[in-house]
Parts: C-alpha cells; sequence; structure tokens
C-alpha cells in the first residue's frame, strides 16, 4: 500500500500522484509537490507536463466564470475576455485573419472550432441530441437555442420595443428594423436586406433557383 507521503512513492507512483491531483482539480500544491520531488521522481515527459498545464489551465479558466475576472483585453475595442485563447481568436475579427481553411468548398474561419462545426456540414455528423424531440444538431449552440423552442425561454431582448426571442440572431434582424440598416446586398439588383436569409431568397429569383 503507498504512503500518503510523496517522498515515498516510487518515480512512475510519483508522476502519476501529480498528474491524478491535476486531473482532479486539486492544483494548490501540485505545481509546488512536483518540483520539490523531481529529483527524486524524475522529469515529466511532454505528454505529462502538457496534461498537467492543461489541466490546471481549465481549472484557473473555470474560476473565472464564477469570480467574472477578464484580464486579456483587446486593445482595438477594449472588450475583455477570462482566456488569452479566446482574446486571440476574437482580435481576429478585427484583423480579418481566418487561419483555418476547410478544403471542400474552401471557407475559411478565425477559430478552429467553428472551422470543425462547418466541416460537420459535409460528413453529416450531429452529435448533439435534444432529450425532449430527439432533434439532433451539429453543434452545441444550436441544441442550446432549439432547446428555448421546448422550455419557452427568450434571453434577448429588444431594448426598442421589448420584444423578446429565443435566438441572438433574431434580436440583431429586429433591431435592424429599427435602425433600418440593410448590410445584405445583392450584386445583381443592387437590392439591400437586413436579414441573409431574406437576401438568398432574392437571389434565387435572380437565379431561378428551385431548391
Amino acid at each position: 500500500m503507498l504512503s500518503h507521503n510523496t517522498e515515498e512513492f516510487s518515480p512512475d507512483q510519483g508522476i502519476r500522484h501529480i498528474l491524478q491531483k491535476a486531473i482532479d482539480g486539486k492544483y494548490e500544491n501540485c505545481d509546488h509537490e512536483y518540483l520539490q520531488h523531481r529529483t527524486t521522481w524524475g522529469n515529466l515527459n511532454g505528454s505529462e507536463h502538457q496534461k498537467l498545464y492543461y489541466q490546471k489551465q481549465c481549472l484557473i479558466h473555470q474560476q473565472r466564470t464564477h469570480t467574472g475576472e477578464k484580464p486579456f483585453k483587446c486593445t482595438t475595442c477594449n472588450k475583455a475576455f477570462n482566456d488569452k485563447s479566446h482574446l486571440i481568436c476574437y482580435q481576429r475579427i478585427h484583423t480579418g485573419k481566418k487561419p483555418y481553411e476547410c478544403k471542400d468548398p474552401g471557407k475559411a474561419f478565425n477559430a478552429k472550432s467553428h472551422l470543425i462545426c462547418h466541416q460537420r456540414i459535409h460528413t453529416r455528423e450531429k452529435l448533439y441530441r435534444c432529450i425532449a424531440c430527439n432533434e439532433a444538431f451539429n453543434n452545441k449552440s444550436r441544441l442550446s437555442c432549439h432547446q428555448r423552442i421546448h422550455t419557452g425561454e427568450k434571453p434577448y431582448q429588444c431594448r426598442e420595443c421589448g420584444k423578446a426571442f429565443y435566438q441572438r440572431t433574431r434580436l440583431t434582424q429586429q433591431q435592424r428594423t429599427h435602425t433600418g440598416e440593410e448590410p445584405f446586398k445583392c450584386t445583381t439588383w443592387n437590392k439591400t436586406f437586413n436579414d441573409k436569409s431574406n437576401l438568398i431568397c432574392h437571389q434565387r429569383i435572380c437565379t431561378g433557383e428551385k431548391p
């Protein structure tokens, strides 16, 4: 039986002990404990060290969701984030950089998660299933949005008219009816629309497409 004293662990057991602490979310002393005993235990290999680091970052990120701490700020618009990777991804909106490209049909994205979600359109993979009606979706956000149909939740409210929506895009569309904004333009007829779906419908009239 292993002693509770980590100094009495064998090297392999000691490293596994540290990694298990990381997995369990007990980070308060695991870094210090590893540094203190690594001469006896030996060094973590690359994958083990990466796992320890990754688990620790996940805990820090989770803690910030509770505290509301957002230490990473966009220098362009001052929007703040609780994780550096989220800031990096967001800044690509300003720079227009889209490093993640789909080979079919060549569409590019500013975040890897967006590319993965898009690729499921091609593979028809739908991992997220509604427990109320069994309808399946290719990403979690679409499932969450769909579930509001069952719950009646409408978290997105228009400040102008008070009308509420279960989907953020519906709120954006409603707000454009107040502002008069029509950002979607038909290049054939020079006609503009406040919603992309309306533009697509119009373009089918121009092309004669009947889906």
